[in-house]
């Protein structure tokens, strides 16, 4: 999935689909692993979309952007 372009953004969710829904909302049950701070923090996948667990960052132009963890990140720190 994506977000689109303003002029693009003609649904409710302002979000627009690249695959199969089926898939975005069976992604949504995987945990994740990642490095946060220098240690690891580990998510579970249920627990994903929580308040505890979302992060929202000020892109300059922008706005406010929420984004979530996906999936096992630690395993590319070597790359």
């Amino acid at each position: 999935g994506a977000l689109p372009a303003p002029d693009a953004n003609t649904n409710p969710l302002g979000y627009k689909l690249s695959w199969a829904p089926r898939g975005v909302l069976l992604a949504a049950n995987n945990s994740a692993v990642l490095l946060e701070r220098g240690r690891e923090h580990r998510a579970a996948g249920a627990a994903l979309y929580s308040r505890a667990e979302v992060r929202a960052e000020h892109v300059d132009g922008v706005g406010e952007l929420e984004w979530y963890y996906n999936r096992d990140s630690v395993k590319f720190v070597d790359i």
